[in-house]
């Protein structure tokens, strides 16, 4: 009888075991920016409502697509494979500048964005049931492309955990090393012009 209800107790406690990975980073952490998108850093009181003092941002009167383009891509490791929730902390100024482009890697971009919380620093979440959430293990580009002006992103969030809901200023959990390995077309690793370099901030 003992056992028996040892074996239940152990089969309920189970699923508290399952740790879900969860990567938190600046969006200004980016390896590729284009103009009209930029980054803006504060000072003094303001750098207290931003995390790392600084954003991402398409000023207004930038102008929208196609006319004025960019975009900033953001490299980042998976380490677990499995479905991620999308979150992004941002700032929209009015119902013409609240939303932005996302995709990863080669998928097509999707709307992120078009709610109705203005002027104010604030978490959105991406669209659930997207494919290209479906990550597999190894390193993923993430592109925020413009699609209007009046807009600022401050972090990017992604989780397997689907009840996870950020608030505020989350702690930063992932650093994107400044030099990442190439790779030739089979997969093994090729030239890498710093391997000391890499060496050095593959583990922050």
């Amino acid at each position: 009888m003992r056992k028996t209800a040892a074996a239940l107790l152990a089969i309920v406690s189970l699923p508290l075991c399952i740790q879900a990975e969860t990567l938190c980073f600046e969006a200004e952490a980016t390896t590729d920016l284009g103009p009209p998108m930029e980054k803006i850093s504060v000072k003094g009181r303001d750098a207290s409502d931003v995390s790392g003092a600084a954003y991402l941002a398409i000023k207004q009167g930038a102008g929208d697509p196609p006319g004025a383009n960019g975009s900033a891509a953001i490299k980042f490791d998976v380490k677990d494979a499995g479905r991620y929730y999308l979150w992004c902390r941002v700032w929209w100024l009015d119902a013409c500048g609240n939303s932005l482009g996302i995709h990863i890697n080669d998928a097509a971009p999707f709307s992120f964005g078009q709610d109705r919380t203005f002027k104010s620093w604030h978490w959105v979440q991406a669209p659930k049931r997207l494919d290209q959430l479906k990550l597999s293990k190894g390193i993923k580009t993430l592109t925020i492309s413009h699609r209007e002006d009046g807009v600022r992103i401050d972090q990017i969030l992604l989780t397997t955990n689907k009840r996870y809901v950020p608030v505020g200023i989350e702690e930063v959990t992932y650093k994107p090393p400044t030099r990442w390995p190439e790779f030739t077309p089979d997969g093994r690793t090729a030239h890498l012009p710093s391997r000391v370099g890499w060496e050095e901030e593959k583990h922050d």
